[in-house]
Protein backbone atom coordinates (compact mmCIF):
# COMPACT_ATOMS: atom_id res chain seq x y z
CA UNK A 1 0.00 0.00 0.00
CA UNK A 2 1.59 3.28 -1.12
CA UNK A 3 0.46 6.72 -0.04
CA UNK A 4 2.04 9.65 -1.91
CA UNK A 5 0.16 12.88 -1.19
CA UNK A 6 2.60 15.06 -3.08
CA UNK A 7 6.11 15.34 -4.43
CA UNK A 8 7.90 15.78 -1.08
CA UNK A 9 7.18 12.49 0.67
CA UNK A 10 5.64 9.03 0.31
CA UNK A 11 4.70 6.23 2.68
CA UNK A 12 4.68 2.48 1.92
CA UNK A 13 3.08 -0.22 4.10
CA UNK A 14 3.88 -3.90 3.52
CA UNK A 15 2.58 -6.98 5.29
CA UNK A 16 2.32 -10.73 4.95
CA UNK A 17 1.00 -13.67 6.91
CA UNK A 18 0.94 -17.41 6.28
CA UNK A 19 -0.39 -20.41 8.12
CA UNK A 20 0.68 -24.03 7.55
CA UNK A 21 -1.16 -26.99 9.04
CA UNK A 22 0.17 -29.87 6.94
CA UNK A 23 0.11 -32.55 9.65
CA UNK A 24 2.04 -34.84 7.38
CA UNK A 25 5.40 -36.50 7.61
CA UNK A 26 4.23 -40.04 8.30
CA UNK A 27 6.04 -42.89 6.60
CA UNK A 28 4.76 -46.21 5.32
CA UNK A 29 7.35 -48.96 5.29
CA UNK A 30 7.12 -50.77 1.95
CA UNK A 31 9.64 -53.52 2.76
CA UNK A 32 8.96 -55.23 6.09
CA UNK A 33 12.58 -56.39 6.34
CA UNK A 34 13.30 -57.32 9.96
CA UNK A 35 9.59 -56.99 10.82
CA UNK A 36 8.61 -59.79 8.39
CA UNK A 37 6.59 -62.46 10.21
CA UNK A 38 6.04 -60.27 13.31
CA UNK A 39 2.94 -58.34 14.43
CA UNK A 40 4.75 -55.18 13.24
CA UNK A 41 4.78 -56.34 9.62
CA UNK A 42 2.50 -54.37 7.30
CA UNK A 43 0.19 -56.93 5.64
CA UNK A 44 -0.39 -54.63 2.65
CA UNK A 45 2.36 -52.01 2.36
CA UNK A 46 0.57 -50.34 -0.57
CA UNK A 47 -2.79 -49.68 1.18
CA UNK A 48 -1.60 -46.17 2.16
CA UNK A 49 -2.46 -46.87 5.80
CA UNK A 50 0.29 -45.73 8.12
CA UNK A 51 0.95 -47.43 11.44
CA UNK A 52 2.05 -44.93 14.07
CA UNK A 53 1.37 -44.36 17.75
CA UNK A 54 1.40 -40.55 17.64
CA UNK A 55 -0.45 -38.15 15.39
CA UNK A 56 2.07 -36.07 13.46
CA UNK A 57 1.69 -32.33 13.97
CA UNK A 58 3.15 -29.54 11.82
CA UNK A 59 1.86 -26.09 12.79
CA UNK A 60 3.65 -23.01 11.45
CA UNK A 61 2.57 -19.37 11.50
CA UNK A 62 4.74 -16.70 9.84
CA UNK A 63 4.01 -12.98 9.84
CA UNK A 64 5.69 -9.70 9.03
CA UNK A 65 5.17 -6.08 8.24
CA UNK A 66 7.07 -2.90 7.48
CA UNK A 67 6.54 0.79 7.03
CA UNK A 68 8.78 2.93 4.83
CA UNK A 69 8.83 6.73 4.76
CA UNK A 70 10.74 8.61 2.05
CA UNK A 71 11.16 12.35 2.44
CA UNK A 72 12.47 13.91 -0.77
CA UNK A 73 14.63 16.89 0.12
CA UNK A 74 16.35 19.26 -2.29
CA UNK A 75 19.69 17.44 -2.31
CA UNK A 76 18.60 13.86 -1.71
CA UNK A 77 16.18 11.52 0.07
CA UNK A 78 15.84 10.72 3.77
CA UNK A 79 14.44 7.20 4.25
CA UNK A 80 13.22 5.48 7.42
CA UNK A 81 12.17 1.81 7.43
CA UNK A 82 10.74 -0.04 10.44
CA UNK A 83 9.97 -3.76 10.23
CA UNK A 84 8.67 -6.56 12.44
CA UNK A 85 8.77 -10.28 11.58
CA UNK A 86 8.16 -13.47 13.46
CA UNK A 87 7.04 -17.06 13.41
CA UNK A 88 5.67 -19.83 15.61
CA UNK A 89 6.39 -23.47 14.86
CA UNK A 90 5.19 -26.61 16.66
CA UNK A 91 6.17 -30.08 15.48
CA UNK A 92 5.61 -33.59 16.89
CA UNK A 93 6.46 -36.79 15.03
CA UNK A 94 6.54 -40.53 15.58
CA UNK A 95 10.19 -41.54 15.12
CA UNK A 96 9.90 -45.33 15.21
CA UNK A 97 7.27 -45.59 12.40
CA UNK A 98 5.34 -48.35 14.15
CA UNK A 99 2.09 -48.67 16.09
CA UNK A 100 4.17 -49.23 19.22
CA UNK A 101 4.71 -46.37 21.68
CA UNK A 102 8.51 -46.27 21.45
CA UNK A 103 9.96 -42.86 20.58
CA UNK A 104 8.50 -39.49 19.55
CA UNK A 105 10.15 -36.07 19.26
CA UNK A 106 8.92 -32.52 19.02
CA UNK A 107 10.16 -28.98 18.51
CA UNK A 108 8.50 -25.73 19.48
CA UNK A 109 9.99 -22.39 18.38
CA UNK A 110 8.95 -18.76 18.81
CA UNK A 111 10.92 -16.07 16.99
CA UNK A 112 10.44 -12.32 16.67
CA UNK A 113 12.66 -9.68 15.15
CA UNK A 114 12.55 -5.92 14.81
CA UNK A 115 14.69 -3.72 12.58
CA UNK A 116 15.02 0.01 12.05
CA UNK A 117 16.92 1.72 9.26
CA UNK A 118 17.50 5.43 8.74
CA UNK A 119 19.53 6.65 5.77
CA UNK A 120 20.16 9.70 3.69
CA UNK A 121 21.00 9.26 0.00
CA UNK A 122 22.27 12.21 -1.97
CA UNK A 123 21.08 13.00 -5.46
CA UNK A 124 22.56 10.24 -7.69
CA UNK A 125 22.96 12.72 -10.56
CA UNK A 126 25.23 14.97 -8.48
CA UNK A 127 28.96 15.00 -9.12
CA UNK A 128 29.53 13.37 -5.72
CA UNK A 129 26.85 10.92 -4.60
CA UNK A 130 26.79 9.16 -1.23
CA UNK A 131 24.64 7.25 1.23
CA UNK A 132 24.93 7.57 5.00
CA UNK A 133 22.77 5.95 7.66
CA UNK A 134 22.31 3.55 10.53
CA UNK A 135 20.71 0.18 11.11
CA UNK A 136 19.37 -1.49 14.28
CA UNK A 137 18.35 -5.17 14.57
CA UNK A 138 16.90 -7.10 17.52
CA UNK A 139 15.93 -10.79 17.53
CA UNK A 140 14.46 -13.07 20.17
CA UNK A 141 14.30 -16.85 19.72
CA UNK A 142 12.87 -19.40 22.12
CA UNK A 143 13.32 -23.08 21.31
CA UNK A 144 12.03 -26.15 23.10
CA UNK A 145 12.99 -29.66 22.00
CA UNK A 146 11.08 -32.59 23.49
CA UNK A 147 11.68 -36.34 23.46
CA UNK A 148 8.92 -38.75 24.45
CA UNK A 149 10.01 -42.27 25.47
CA UNK A 150 7.09 -44.67 25.32
CA UNK A 151 6.21 -47.62 27.54
CA UNK A 152 6.60 -50.16 24.72
CA UNK A 153 10.34 -49.50 24.71
CA UNK A 154 10.47 -51.29 28.07
CA UNK A 155 12.74 -48.78 29.83
CA UNK A 156 10.18 -46.87 31.91
CA UNK A 157 6.86 -48.07 33.38
CA UNK A 158 5.13 -44.86 32.21
CA UNK A 159 5.63 -42.56 29.21
CA UNK A 160 8.54 -40.21 30.00
CA UNK A 161 9.23 -36.74 28.61
CA UNK A 162 12.57 -34.91 28.42
CA UNK A 163 12.73 -31.24 27.48
CA UNK A 164 15.63 -29.03 26.40
CA UNK A 165 14.76 -25.33 26.32
CA UNK A 166 16.90 -22.53 24.95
Amino acid sequence: LVYAPGETWDLTLRGDISRDRTHSGAFDILDNGAFAGTPLADADPYDRTVAQSTNTTQNRDVYGGSIELNWHLGGGTLTAISALRGYKWDNVQDNDYTALDLLDTGISERQTQFSQEVRYASDPAARLSYVVGGYYFYQRLKTRSTVFVGTDLGIYPARETAVIAA
